[in-house]
């Protein structure tokens, strides 16, 4: 693994890579409350394969529709950069410059997902296009779950290009968050440079590398 990059396994019929779990520990903005998640991501032929483990009780759980303010309920997030090109180098993710998507999702499974290369004017998926995420969530009494996979298919009629092939680099970053007054949580895995709110600064983004 290069330095400053996350090694981010591919698993193909012969490999038996064992996922590494990263945690989102970073609190920020006074948020406090905030339960322990813990995330693991894999490549595979289809695309990048994710899982969302939040040891919450309970979680706030309003919206059951996509396309829904999911952000106001005890949601999980995955925002993800891609260089204008296929890369195996480092990449500095920039707005205004390279195309993020964020990915929004609650206990309902219920999802929230845009991309573009602003804040502002961002192109929401369509239902039929969310679905081929294949979002699942489920919750028991301890915590509750989400996965999903990102699907390379679309990624690739997005950018033009295939970015979970082995050896090539991508900016992510990974949140925990309510926006709802008097029950906020705000974390995340890289901490995001910004003084109030925001989890949209690709700036912040850590790089992975699939291997």
């Amino acid at each position: 693994m290069r330095n400053n990059m996350i090694a981010i396994p591919f698993i193909g019929e012969n490999n038996n890579s064992m996922l590494n779990s990263l945690f989102i520990s970073q609190k920020q903005w006074h948020s406090r409350n905030v339960p322990t998640t813990c995330v693991s991501m894999s490549c595979h032929e289809d695309g990048l394969h994710v899982t969302f483990n939040v040891q919450e009780v309970d979680p706030l759980a309003v919206n059951h529709e996509h396309m829904t303010r999911v952000c106001e309920d005890s949601a999980v997030e995955l925002f993800l950069a891609f260089n204008d090109t296929l890369t195996n180098k480092e990449f500095s993710p920039h707005m205004d410059e390279h195309v993020y998507m964020n990915i929004e999702i609650n206990s309902n499974a219920a999802a929230y997902i845009k991309y573009g290369r602003h804040r502002k004017d961002r192109i929401a998926l369509t239902l039929d296009e969310i679905n081929l995420f294949n979002i699942k969530a489920k919750k028991t009494p301890q915590c509750w779950e989400c996965n999903f996979i990102v699907p390379s298919s679309l990624i690739e009629k997005i950018m033009s290009y295939n970015p979970f092939v082995i050896d090539s680099v991508f900016a992510f970053n990974l949140y925990k968050i309510c926006e709802t007054k008097g029950r906020e949580q705000f974390a995340s895995f890289k901490k995001v440079d910004s003084e109030t709110p925001n989890f949209h600064v690709p700036e912040s983004f850590a790089l992975g590398i699939i291997k």
